[in-house]
Parts: structure tokens; C-alpha cells; sequence
């Protein structure tokens, strides 16, 4: 078969590029692709700027339009197939060059509302509410695989001069978002937490912040951590290091603050035993997107929940979390794009 071409539209953001080649890996299982990569620059660069440009285009769906909204923007010239993107700042794009080219397009992402009509598909993890465009997913997309964070660490073994004792622990560590918030409390029992699992079993951390973790959060942890517990460490605000994939691949088990619904996948998505760890007080409210895909994450088995503090230890680490198989929801949208001819 020939292969089909696909645009995946850049917007900038990595956490929403990997979604986008993660739809495609998948997609690739069944077809074979052409992948080009098209990067967005928009004249407008803040929120106010891009919200004019899409009102503009939805106006005045004209090419010439497009090209004065997007000076530096290079296009290819064989048309598409298809055109995937995710993230808001691509989608005003997104929906004009889909039916500019009158190809199929298809919008990955999880929490930001698309009005309808404005692209082919959606992919998303289901969140209670039924959608003709929503088709859903098991799970967030994402560029790790257990054979990824398994090369991954042999490179780390092979470069490094850390060689663990025994069983290892990762912890990823984010920060108070908007839809999760822990208090200054909760922070102090994930530390006593990290602590009282090294004093139980011997077993260490790789741990790592992130570019959310505020300093002042990083040093609590740092001061508060026991220094023999901890494996090796990157503390994001000081000295930043990309370890995602190297401290996947060295854990038995994960352990990952419950904010980053990016981390929070990519550990499950890892093929390791992964717990989310939860502020002691959770609202259940409906419309909280990021608890509903946590909580549905853990009732299908990919994670367990622990509220440090509540819960004194990790239950026993099961062998590996359940296969995530993303075959039906591609079959889905190959029907929808008319690709199964």
C-alpha cells in the first residue's frame, strides 16, 4: 500500500507534539505512513493575538488570510491525507488547512473543548460525556514504550557509576495545579512517605522535579529526603537534566505526584507498577477532568492510588500493569477517515 501522508502541526509545546507521534505510532501499526512534521508560527504570539487570528480565519476561511497570519509558517507542497495536531494553539490551523486540502483531521487531547464540527475526530480518554466526534482511548498518547525506557536504561547504566542494591523506586515530582491541590501538609507526608519505604526495605529513589516544582518546594524536598535513601537525583531548578526515560526504565516501581497527567501516563505507559500519589483531601467533582482520568486509570487496573499519610506504605508491586491496546480506537478511526478501503 502506498503510504499515506500525514501532517502532524507543531505548536510548540513538547508535552502535546509526543501526543500527536504517539497517535501516529499507533496508527502506523495498521497503515503505512509518511510523517512530516509542520511547525506554527502564528504573527499573533499571545493569547489575545491568537484568539483574533482564529476568529479571522473562521470568517474568512482564505488562503492569503492564512499566509498573513502565518508569515513564517512552511508549508509543504504535496497536499495531506490527513493533519493531526494537539494543543490549543494549533487548532485554528489545524481546522483550516484540513479543509483547505479537504483531508481528514484529527485533534488529540483530553481537556480542552473543541467545538463541533471543527475537525473529523477526536481522540481522547473518556470523560463521561458522548460525543458523533469523540473517539476514545485508554490512555493518554504518549512516545514511551517499555522497549524505549528499557534502551534507555542501559545507556544510563552504561554512562553512569550508579549501580543499584537492590529494588528502585522513581518518584516524579510536578506541583499544585489548578485541578489537584496539595498542601504544604501533604508535601511533608510524600517526604516522611519516600522515607519510610527506604527504612522498610532498603529499596532507593531516583527522584526528579520538574520544571513546575517551584524552588522553594525542590528545597523541601531535597533537605527533607534522607541523603542515603536517595539513588540519584535531578532537581530541576538547579540542574537540569531530561531523565524521564533513563529513571523509567531503572524502576521496579513509580511513584508520581498526582498533578501531571503527562508523567502519570508515561509511567503507566512504561510498562511498570505505577501509583499516583494523591492529596490527602480529593473533591469527586464531575466536572474535574483530571480526577476522572486518574480514578479511571486506577478502576482498569493501570495505577494504584495512595494518600501518604493515610496509607503508611505502598501495597505489594504487581508483576506489570495491563496491556494498553489502542487497536480498537484506531480501527474506530480508520472507519471514520475512510481509510479501511
Amino acid at each position: 500500500m502506498k503510504p499515506k501522508r500525514v501532517w502532524i502541526l507543531n505548536e510548540g509545546s513538547q508535552g502535546h507534539l509526543v501526543q500527536s507521534r504517539g497517535m501516529l505510532r499507533e496508527l502506523a501499526k495498521a497503515v503505512p505512513l509518511e510523517v512530516i512534521e509542520v511547525h506554527i508560527h502564528c504573527a499573533f504570539p499571545g493569547r489575545l493575538g491568537r484568539s483574533l487570528a482564529k476568529r479571522l480565519l473562521r470568517l474568512h476561511p482564505r488562503k492569503w488570510l492564512f499566509r498573513c497570519l502565518h508569515p513564517q509558517m512552511k508549508l509543504q507542497e504535496t497536499a495531506p491525507d490527513l493533519i493531526v495536531s494537539s494543543g490549543p494553539h494549533s487548532l485554528a490551523a489545524l481546522e483550516f488547512l484540513a479543509k483547505h486540502h479537504g483531508c481528514p483531521s484529527v485533534f488529540v487531547q483530553g481537556t480542552i473543548h473543541v467545538p463541533e464540527g471543527s475537525v473529523t475526530a477526536i481522540m481522547r480518554p473518556f470523560e463521561g460525556r458522548h460525543r458523533a466526534d469523540y473517539i476514545f482511548i485508554p490512555l493518554l498518547f504518549t512516545e514511551i514504550t517499555p522497549d524505549v525506557v528499557d534502551a534507555a536504561k542501559q545507556r544510563f547504566l552504561s554512562e553512569s557509576q550508579i549501580r543499584p542494591k537492590g529494588p528502585v523506586n522513581t518518584l516524579f515530582i510536578g506541583n499544585s495545579s489548578a485541578k489537584i491541590r496539595f498542601s504544604q501538609d501533604d508535601w511533608c507526608a510524600i517526604i516522611r512517605f519516600v522515607n519510610d519505604v527506604w527504612k522498610s526495605d532498603g529499596s532507593q529513589w531516583l527522584i526528579t522535579t520538574s520544571y513546575r516544582t517551584d524552588s522553594e518546594l525542590e528545597d523541601r524536598f531535597r533537605q527533607g529526603i534522607e541523603p542515603e535513601a536517595i539513588l540519584d537525583a535531578v532537581w530541576y531548578s538547579k540542574a537540569p537534566r531530561k531523565v524521564t526515560n533513563e529513571y523509567l526504565g531503572m524502576a521496579d516501581r513509580v511513584f508520581v505526584t498526582m498533578d501531571s497527567l503527562t508523567m502519570l501516563t508515561e509511567a503507566v505507559a512504561s510498562g511498570r507498577p505505577t501509583c499516583a500519589l494523591c492529596p490527602a483531601e480529593l473533591s469527586d467533582e464531575s466536572s474535574n477532568t483530571h480526577l476522572r482520568y486518574a480514578r479511571d486509570l486506577a478502576e482498569n487496573g493501570f495505577i494504584t492510588r495512595i494518600q501518604p499519610g493515610r496509607d503508611p506504605l505502598p501495597p505489594p508491586a504487581r508483576s506489570a500493569p495491563p496491556v494498553i491496546d489502542y487497536s480498537a480506537s484506531i480501527h474506530e478511526l480508520m472507519t471514520r477517515i475512510h481509510w479501511n478501503a
